[in-house]
């Protein structure tokens, strides 16, 4: 009985001798395992590092070029590493002229970036042409950044990402965005610049925390009224595309600062876009508009109102509401006159009304005590009122190709002042024999 209990304890010694051990040793064992891991990604031009004080590790693939092979089996070491450390949260790949993801993106339970950013001005860049099914498994990724490659599709899968803040797919071959695209109800930023997009499934409505919508340089006709869900979107961008219209439900967007439309084939701008309170920034240059609504005037908090390269033959007297704009851009127009409203406009410091059919300058001009640029050249002007001398704050006044005779005394002492002209060099050089100053006041004509 005695020898059986002596067993026991010896036995029982043992193992607890075992067990410290294995406590003493289990960390060196894994740091030793983890450390000779990152030198074999070392190896593969893998760079790992350790996020201090969270022991969460950052993957940048760097080399030009890494091949298929290559990413296979710097994800195996990967993997291993994965299961030693607190996880890998960050992947990056800098131009290295990959063409595909291994299945195995999707093991990395930790990821909350993937960054595959590439330059279409370098020779070597990430040459991405599509994303596998896995990709959905990533439940804890925030941020998708594949700019620059050469993405035509997108799995369904993707709208398994419950977490992604970011989604980032400018300048890719993209022709259609999944309806699962929906399901992303955390997404605030939305990059689809650069693309051939033709449409925008209506189930973009659905994103409901969205912020920025970027869809420049596509090939878009038209926008889904579902936009109009979109309550908390405060930029929008849609340069650059074929749209002839805009939905009526875009007046509904009401955390809306930025709205940007040049260049695309609109012919008018529908009334309820003046309930865009909050609107700071208009951009509809090179459209075909040829008139505004008087409801532009109820854009309360607006700033700048770009309106170059269109049709426009008048502007509506309703513009004298906006309080708060600074920058008026309405060169290249069909403007034979601007309305008496356009003096009120106390904040406005650019005022662009060049290239236009202008054949005089009204007299309100100098009420705009802050305008510091005044862009007048290209019109039929043949004078100018006195009053335009009270711009004390005036840097610029371009006033070359009109047909002036003479300048009112009033610019003539401001240009003294310091104010630089520019105008036709005939004009020039007679007023430089008046001023004796000609080269202060006319600096582009000497």
């Amino acid at each position: 009985m005695t020898t059986v209990f002596t067993k026991s304890r010896i036995f029982i010694i043992f193992a607890v001798i075992l067990t410290l051990l294995a406590i003493w040793f289990y960390p060196v064992y894994k740091n030793w395992r983890k450390d000779t891991l990152i030198e074999q990604l070392n190896e593969l031009s893998v760079i790992v590092d350790e996020k201090p004080g969270s022991g969460h590790l950052w993957v940048n693939f760097f080399r030009r070029p890494f091949s298929d092979d290559d990413t296979i089996k710097a994800y195996d070491y990967l993997l291993r590493l994965e299961r030693v450390s607190k996880g890998i949260t960050r992947i990056y790949y800098e131009e290295t002229e990959i063409t595909s993801i291994p299945s195995r993106i999707g093991e990395f339970s930790k990821l909350e970036l993937l960054d595959l950013t590439s330059s279409s001005e370098r020779k070597s860049r990430n040459r991405l042409r599509s994303l596998p099914d896995s990709i959905g498994k990533l439940v804890r990724l925030k941020y998708l950044i594949l700019k620059g490659n050469e993405i035509e599709s997108l799995p369904n899968s993707i709208g398994q990402l419950k977490q992604l803040v970011k989604l980032d797919l400018v300048d890719n071959r993209l022709t259609s965005v999944p309806k699962s695209i929906s399901q992303l109800k955390k997404l605030e930023s939305f990059y689809l610049a650069g693309n051939r997009l033709t449409s925008i499934p209506d189930s973009i409505g659905q994103l409901e925390r969205l912020e920025s919508l970027q869809l420049r340089r596509n090939q878009l006709t038209s926008i889904p009224s579902s936009i109009s869900q979109l309550k908390r979107l405060t930029r929008l961008g849609l340069d650059d595309n074929k749209l002839t219209s805009l939905p009526n439900t875009i007046g509904q967007l009401e955390a809306l600062q930025s709205l940007s439309l040049p260049n695309n084939l609109l012919t008018k701008v529908p009334n309820t876009i003046g309930r865009l309170k909050r609107l700071r920034f208009l951009d509809l240059e090179s459209n075909e508009l040829v008139q505004l609504p008087n409801s532009i005037g109820q854009l309360e908090s607006l700033e700048q109102l770009k309106l170059k390269r269109n049709q426009l033959t008048s502007v509506p007297n309703s513009i004298s509401q906006l309080k708060e704009l600074s920058d008026l851009r309405l060169s290249n127009n069909r403007l034979a006159s601007v309305p008496k409203s356009i003096g009120q406009l106390t904040k406005l410091n650019h005022l662009y009304l060049d290239n236009n059919q202008l054949t005089s300058v009204p007299i309100f001009i100098g009420q705009l005590s802050k305008l510091e640029w005044l862009k007048l050249n290209d019109n039929r002007i043949t004078s100018l009122p006195d009053s335009i001398g009270r711009l004390k704050l005036l840097k610029v006044l371009d006033l070359n190709k009109n047909p002036l005779k003479s300048l009112p005394k009033s610019i003539i002492i401001s240009c003294l002042e310091g104010t630089p002209l520019a105008t036709t060099s005939d004009l020039a050089k007679q007023l430089a024999q008046i001023t004796h100053s000609g080269r202060a006041c006319f600096p582009n004509n000497q």
